[in-house]
């Protein structure tokens, strides 16, 4: 079963296969299958190795990321950023922030060379204001780091890049979200990422005064069954 889109679930023995049309024919990445249909050539989208194709499998309602998004990518996972580069298309973009520069090599080598619409930026994600290659607001903003101020981070990268009406896609620790109501998140410590919070403590719960950027949460999707701790949170920022 496929579809004229750039993402496809392909019947492969008797199980389906979630996959991407492969946007450079021929080309492997991380030693993905690559099938056919319909005279087009998908790569098998390995669920284990990506948190954002795991997502997808357990039921993610909105991918916003779809063909000729422009796209920020603060995460290491570098097969997920091979998939988000067949759905943007040749017309898309996706901006790859990396300070490693062992990392940025291999992102240089294994997928720069090949993929014209994935730009790495090689420079520290506490410092977004600096990305000089960035000259439009981005759809969405991935963040997907382990750092004690991923919170920050992401904020401040969508406070200067992420247009009004885009998507911030959040991995983080299943255990840091306390409760889920509806679509409430109170989230340890990390409560500025929504206006609509509700505090049960507020010595645990405290909203930065500095930090003003509103999101609605849309949707938490737990990756139990691929990835043990984590999670993924979709929100809609509303500027």
């Amino acid at each position: 079963m496929a579809t004229k889109d750039s993402i496809s679930w392909i019947r492969i023995n008797d199980s389906l296969k979630l996959t991407t049309k492969n946007l450079i024919r021929g080309n492997k990445f991380y030693n993905e299958k690559i099938v056919f249909s319909n005279d087009q050539e998908y790569r098998v989208w390995k669920l284990y190795r990506s948190k954002l194709g795991a997502s997808i499998f357990n039921g993610l309602e909105i991918l916003p990321i779809i063909e000729k998004s422009r796209v920020l990518y603060l995460a290491a996972e570098l097969p997920t950023l091979s998939h988000i580069s067949d759905i943007i298309g040749t017309e898309g973009f996706v901006y790859v922030v990396e300070h490693s520069h062992e990392t940025a090599k291999e992102l240089i080598e294994k997928l720069v060379t090949k993929r014209d619409n994935i730009k790495p930026i090689i420079m520290d994600m506490t410092k977004p204001s600096e990305y000089e290659i960035i000259h439009d607001k981005v759809d969405v903003v991935y963040v997907d780091i382990e750092q004690s101020k991923e919170m920050e981070i992401a904020l401040l990268n969508c406070k200067i890049h992420l247009r009004v009406g885009g998507y911030l896609l959040l991995v983080v620790k299943t255990r840091s979200i306390d409760e889920y109501q509806g679509k409430k998140f109170v989230i340890n410590n990390k409560s500025e990422l929504v206006n609509t919070i509700e505090e049960n403590n507020s010595k645990n719960y405290t909203i930065k005064s500095s930090l003003k950027v509103n999101f609605e949460i849309i949707q938490q999707i737990n990756l139990t069954d691929f990835f043990k701790e984590d999670s993924l949170i979709v929100a809609k920022y509303l500027g």
